[in-house]
């Protein structure tokens, strides 16, 4: 039998200095250029390489030295996987073949393969043994609980920056989807309930003049942080328009630049924003309004209900899209409910259509309520908000003038 040509003191210092490595050194690279370094040094070989495995399972070179004639660059992906890379993968066991003077060792965590250590060419030209097959098995158990916790505390590191992220942009949201008081001859009602920590939906009333006021309600495509995005920008373009205009306002012109500034600025086929805008006058008792590829608002009078159609397609979709309003005069006590698709899109066996009709059935029912009594029989005989998972942001806007 072939003597061991690492001494129980050797393997046994080896053994420490990885050890005091893979529980101090947090940076990933370090580590490995460290894990590589001491390897080659102990194990007295010319090349040494680390392959990882990805989150698809496919291997890839994370550090190779000594290879630099073959051609091997850090982060490479393996091609075409070699046998010896398979049949670890596969079996989880190490490969010692001295007649090709390599051996390679699978990387374990929690029964799980990681990556291979693969070493060669001895520079005293002597046989790897047993014995330093199981020296390196050992080390790379160590290296995999390391690379493991490495990554355990950049998700931890990610998951803290995205949380706080989260907190923040869900603090700026509240400030702009707020509830809207009443104003002038007109009654309002609000209800918003994002289904996670941001959503995209967005209300808002601007008032232009003491007798002119502009209300919106938009639903951007997506959820989270980019949603919340968009939902910024419409809220700054939409103050800005009616700060500059003021009571030259003009629906058309307005939907035609809010879209036309999405596209521009942000558009793909993924991004766009449905919206409705209602510009309010009290003063003459008129309404206009453009649904750009909003739900149908419901304008509800003496218990008809017409579904506001007028309009466009959705905004940021394409480029110089034109738009269509409609003026309404108002009578006392009409209602308007405005609401985004989350009120109806819910979790159920239900289609679409019908749920729509149902809605249409208990606003019509109870549209004498007091607009807040009209949300609870909404919740009530509806849908229960509170209880269970919504898929989707819910805003709803009821009016009464």
């Amino acid at each position: 039998m072939q003597k061991n040509i690492l001494s129980n003191k050797d393997s046994l210092k080896f053994l420490q200095e990885i050890s005091y490595s893979v529980s101090t050194v947090f940076n990933f690279d370090a580590l490995i250029r460290i894990v590589v370094d001491k390897i080659m040094e102990i194990m007295n070989c010319e090349r040494c390489s680390i392959v990882l495995l990805d989150e698809d399972n496919k291997p890839f070179v994370r550090l190779a030295k000594g290879f630099k004639k073959d051609g091997f660059t850090e982060n490479e992906k393996i091609s075409q996987i070699g046998d010896v890379t398979s049949t670890i993968i596969n079996t989880k066991k190490s490969i010692l073949d001295n007649e090709r003077k390599f051996l390679s060792v699978p990387i374990i965590n929690n029964d799980r393969i990681i990556g291979i250590i693969n070493i060669t060419d001895r520079k005293d030209l002597k046989e790897f043994t047993e014995a330093e097959e199981n020296l390196l098995f050992i080390l790379s158990t160590q290296i995999g609980y390391a690379i493991e916790t490495i990554r355990l505390h950049k998700n931890i590191i990610k998951m803290e920056r995205l949380t706080k992220e989260m907190e923040l942009a869900a603090s700026l949201q509240s400030k702009i989807v707020k509830e809207i008081s009443s104003f002038d001859k007109v009654q309002m009602c609000t209800y918003y309930k994002p289904a996670f920590e941001v959503g995209g939906d967005y209300f808002e009333k601007f008032k232009i003049t003491d007798d002119l006021f502009l209300v919106a309600l938009g639903d951007v495509s997506g959820k989270g942080l980019y949603a919340s995005i968009i939902v910024v920008m419409l809220h700054s373009l939409l103050k800005m328009i009616c700060n500059f205009h003021g009571e030259s306002i003009d629906l058309v012109e307005t939907a035609r630049t809010l879209n036309n500034t999405l596209y521009e600025e942000i558009g793909n086929d993924l991004t766009y924003s449905t919206m409705v805008l209602f510009l309010i006058d009290t003063k003459n008792n008129k309404m206009e309004y453009v649904n750009a590829g909003h739900n149908y608002p419901l304008f509800l009078r003496e218990k008809n209900i017409d579904t506001l159609k007028t309009g466009g397609i959705f905004l940021g979709s394409f480029n110089g899209l034109e738009y269509k309003k409609e003026t309404i005069d108002l009578k006392k006590d009409d209602l308007l409910c405005i609401y985004s698709d989350g009120l109806i899109e819910y979790e159920s066996d239900i289609d679409n259509l019908q749920r729509q009709d149902d809605f249409k059935k208990i606003l019509k029912k109870h549209s004498n309520l007091p607009l807040e009594k009209i949300l609870d029989k909404i919740f009530y005989e509806y849908y229960d908000f509170q209880k269970k998972q919504l898929m989707d942001d819910v805003s709803i806007i009821l009016m009464r003038f």
